[in-house]
């Protein structure tokens, strides 16, 4: 039993959206069967379930509970776990819905971004595919260290789910089904002939997902990184016909290894970002620390400062929800003037290799300059430049930031 092939499955929303989907779902689950092999499916919430609860739990309360919240949320996945075991049954496939309490997957930390710690009961796990059953675990969610709470683990938080059960059960590769077929250069939604990349590094995929890749949560990743689990990324069977997907794997780190994996540079978007600038800060010790103190509990996405001889601008980038909330309209922040540029979307290129190559920000500033669109923000890093854009300059942005970056397929 201990030595039994496991195969560790995901599926995410949009692959469970409705009836007809988990049934397809069901049905490649089926496919997939093999003599001696057990299959662990960790699975989402039907489709916007999340945000439908969580817009309900707005239309309660304008402050709800982070406790509470963090209860009604995680049962768009308890939910979906036992329609998938019913869709298995129903064509003769053996299978049993299990929550993070039964499995005793502990996590830590806050509300809402909890971190997983351990799974205490992996003989149940091992019980069960023994016994010819498919375990389907509802994701995105643990139990707090003194089994008292549900903690969910952030949005993307089954992913990390997935990755940590192949991770204790010693499962070499993690399948992920999205929407999607693989990780691409940059959003296939938004830019047609966008690139599929065959391989992908680790740390690529972490920078790539931290700027906003959505195709995976960055704690996934480097949680895969730790333990040596490949992700393997592939459209859904609900969704679509794979062509092969993403193998997210190690690479050796070096210039000559990224060029092989040709997946060292990519595009990734965050949407519904919106800029605060902070005008005339005195430059002098302690007035950014003055600025900072006033925003020590927002979560700020980047940040990038202008420094004068007398004076210095601080511009911010943050959500565009928390922005609203936060700041509505001009006002000061502590002495110094705010101004609130919102409807924007943060756009990174993100390369490792991006300090061995000369001018990289001369070449994105003229390609958008010579498309008419503006920016708002800059921050740069040694692996990345970030600029903010209207929202109405996006697809021509990625667009045309893909062609001059060679991103496109061939």
């Amino acid at each position: 039993m201990s030595s039994m092939p496991i195969t560790v499955m995901k599926f995410g929303g949009s692959s469970l959206a409705d009836a007809d989907k988990i049934k397809k779902v069901a049905a490649h689950i089926k496919c997939c069967q093999k003599d001696g092999h057990g299959i662990i499916v960790v699975v989402s919430a039907m489709g916007k379930e999340t945000n439908r609860l969580l817009a309900l739990a707005a239309e309660i309360s304008s402050n709800p509970n982070e406790r509470e919240k963090d209860q009604l949320v995680h049962t768009g996945e308890v939910v979906t776990a036992p329609l998938l075991a019913m869709a298995l049954d129903d064509i003769s496939v053996p299978a049993i819905s299990l929550t993070a309490a039964q499995i005793r997957l502990t996590a830590f930390g806050p509300y809402g971004n909890a971190r997983i710690k351990s799974l205490r009961n992996k003989a149940l796990i091992k019980k069960q595919l023994a016994g010819g059953k498919v375990v389907i675990i509802a994701g995105f969610q643990g139990i707090s260290e003194n089994g008292l709470d549900i903690i969910t683990l952030g949005r993307g938080g089954s992913d990390t789910t997935a990755v940590a059960l192949a991770a204790f059960l010693k499962t070499k590769v993690c399948e992920i089904y999205t929407d999607v077929d693989g990780v691409f250069t940059v959003d296939p939604n938004l830019v047609e002939n966008a690139r599929r990349l065959d391989i992908i590094g680790y740390d690529q995929m972490v920078a790539m997902s931290a700027a906003g890749a959505g195709v995976l949560m960055d704690r996934c990743v480097m949680l895969a990184k730790m333990y040596g689990v490949n992700i393997k990324v592939l459209r859904s069977p609900s969704i679509g016909e794979s062509t092969g997907g993403t193998l997210v794997t190690a690479t050796s780190g070096n210039i000559a290894d990224l060029e092989k994996f040709d997946g060292s540079r990519g595009i990734a978007i965050k949407n519904k970002v919106s800029c605060i600038h902070i005008f005339d800060i005195p430059n002098e010790p302690g007035k950014a620390a003055e600025i900072f103190s006033v925003l020590e509990a927002i979560n700020v996405v980047e940040i990038a400062q202008n420094q004068g001889a007398q004076t210095a601008q601080i511009s911010i980038l943050l959500e565009t929800g928390v922005a609203k909330k936060t700041f509505p309209s001009r006002e000061k922040i502590g002495q110094a003037e705010a101004t609130l540029c919102p409807g924007l979307v943060a756009i990174s290129l993100v390369d490792l290799a991006m300090k061995e190559t000369p001018n990289y920000f001369g070449r994105i500033s003229k390609i958008l300059g010579d498309n008419n669109i503006n920016i708002e923000f800059i921050a740069t890093s040694q692996i990345s430049i970030t600029v903010a854009i209207k929202e109405d300059d996006l697809q021509k942005a990625a667009s045309a930031l893909a062609e001059e970056f060679d991103l496109l397929s061939k």
